[in-house]
């Protein structure tokens, strides 16, 4: 939140640091991005720990950044346009932490280190998404990276905690933050300042654990602690899974209209929709898809709406209309995953909101061995349409079974990566998910009917194995193996027990 309020008066013409304005891409235009993802995307993560640890410092918080909001989209070209606004909030999120870490990172340098380390990572991931083919077409996210950046940077290292650093730890840290902001500047490729920051978070963890894990498991910090986990009330899911379905049409219309563009011949405004459509629309959607038990879906529509489709348009690829297809077949899955989330928001209330992936560190997901206990009543957390699998789900007893999660992969990388594919999807899940429900209820009230459903899907699941083979996005490839999983599934479903039928009254 702090890297947001920084990026905004950056924007507006304050000093930009260790960087430059030019390198930061500074503009009056970009700073109502920059007050709009407080209040609308960073805030609703906090809202439910802020409110439980003081409800005047959570009402307090919100309403500055709600200020802060209208005063930039009234129409502030210049820092003094805003003074009090931004000062009242940047008061706010201090409350804010206090009342939830007590003093935090300004007087603990293990939870500094943690919460520098987190920044430093997040910095890393935005920088990767403004780059598409090493140009820079997200400005707000390379704003983002720098000002995410500088913050643990500036304010979290060089804080009042810098002197515990030893002297050769200063050189060397001072050094790796000089050299990121170096990566930046020269727009250098993404995967450098990965490799960069996954260097330095170890590093920083090396010297200020706290005992075996602390760096990942501590009290959290207002970007960590608070986000992978609120326990937010049902009505407050709800609310916010509902919220993100409409986001979703909005970007619909917007791909609509940036597809009409494109037809007509006026690409660059068919890439500024599609940037509108990511930056104003789907990056507050992302965090609720996660919750919603899609992240594989999320990181697809991602890819290919930041990516595939921005890098389309620049080239003025003939594949544009039919990326789009497959974008707007992406969406109509996540949107289905968040009514049914929205329709059921107890199931959501567990903790496990995340299948096992942190939201803003982006944790591997483990599979793990399924119970060999019946499933309970509660199991229906894990039977999400538009994205669980809810038959395989019950008959394997969770839906971090490998069975599981390898037709999730199939659907994700393989299917959804083609227009094809994902057209398929959408056809098949309206059928699928008339009739998938009962007979995962059927199977959670009965272990023998779930154990006859294991042993008839496990050969299917195994064929569709073949499709890992293909090229993400190739039309060929999916429609190739696609054809070859068809044929030896009704082979071994239809044709066998007919053959075997046909022997038996000779």
């Amino acid at each position: 939140m702090r890297g947001h309020l920084d990026a905004l008066a950056i924007n507006l013409g304050g000093s930009p640091g260790p960087f430059s304005s030019d390198s930061f891409m500074a503009d009056p235009s970009r700073a109502a991005f920059h007050a709009l993802h407080p209040i609308g995307e960073v805030y609703p993560r906090i809202e439910t720990a802020v409110a439980s640890a003081d409800p005047a410092v959570n009402d307090a918080l919100r309403a500055s950044l709600e200020a802060l909001q209208a005063r930039v989209e009234a129409g502030a070209v210049s820092t003094g346009d805003v003074s009090a606004e931004l000062n009242a909030a940047r008061q706010a999120v201090d409350a804010a932490q206090r009342v939830t870490l007590g003093a935090g990172a300004s007087d603990d340098a293990a939870l500094g280190a943690a919460i520098a380390a987190s920044l430093i990572r997040l910095s890393a991931d935005e920088y990767d998404a403004a780059m598409v083919d090493g140009n820079v077409e997200l400005v707000v996210e390379l704003q983002d990276a720098y000002a995410f950046l500088d913050v643990a940077h500036m304010d979290i290292f060089r804080g009042p905690t810098y002197m515990e650093y030893a002297p050769d730890q200063q050189s060397r840290y001072d050094a790796a933050f000089n050299a990121f902001y170096a990566v930046y500047d020269n727009r250098n490729d993404p995967a450098e300042s990965t490799a960069m920051a996954l260097a330095l978070s170890e590093d920083l963890a090396s010297t200020f654990a706290r005992g075996e894990g602390a760096m990942d498991s501590g009290p959290g910090d207002m970007m960590d602690g608070m986000d992978a986990d609120p326990m937010m009330s049902s009505e407050q899911l709800s609310s916010g899974f509902e919220g993100s379905a409409e986001r979703i049409n909005n970007i619909r219309t917007l791909l609509e209209v940036a597809r009409a563009e494109y037809m007509g011949g006026n690409s660059l405004q068919a890439g500024e929709l599609v940037r509108e459509a990511y930056l104003n629309e789907f990056e507050f959607v992302e965090a609720d898809l996660d919750s919603a038990g899609q992240p594989l879906l999320r990181q697809s529509i991602e890819t290919t709406l930041n990516e595939t489709l921005i890098s389309e348009v620049r080239r003025n690829s003939p594949d544009v209309p039919q990326t789009i297809e497959r974008v707007m077949a992406q969406l109509s899955l996540a949107e289905t995953a968040l009514m049914e989330a929205a329709a059921n928001p107890g199931m959501m209330e567990g903790g496990d909101m995340m299948e096992g992936e942190d939201m803003m560190e982006g944790e591997d997901m483990m599979a793990t061995e399924p119970p060999a206990a019946p499933v309970p009543p509660t199991a229906p957390e894990t039977e999400r349409p538009g994205g669980g699998c809810l038959i395989a789900t019950a008959a394997y007893g969770t839906e971090m079974a490998a069975e599981v999660q390898a037709l999730r992969e199939v659907r994700d990388s393989a299917l959804l990566s083609t227009g094809a594919g994902a057209a398929f999807m959408s056809a098949f899940n309206e059928v699928y998910y008339s009739f998938s429900p009962t007979v995962a209820d059927w199977e959670r009230k009965s272990p023998e009917l779930r154990a006859a459903i294991r042993a008839i899907i496990t050969p299917m699941v195994a064929s569709l194995s073949i499709m890992s083979a293909a090229e993400p996005g190739s039309e060929l490839d999916v429609a190739a193996l696609g054809a070859l999983v068809i044929a030896l599934n009704a082979g071994l479903y239809v044709g066998a027990p007919a053959a075997i039928a046909w022997r038996l009254r000779r």
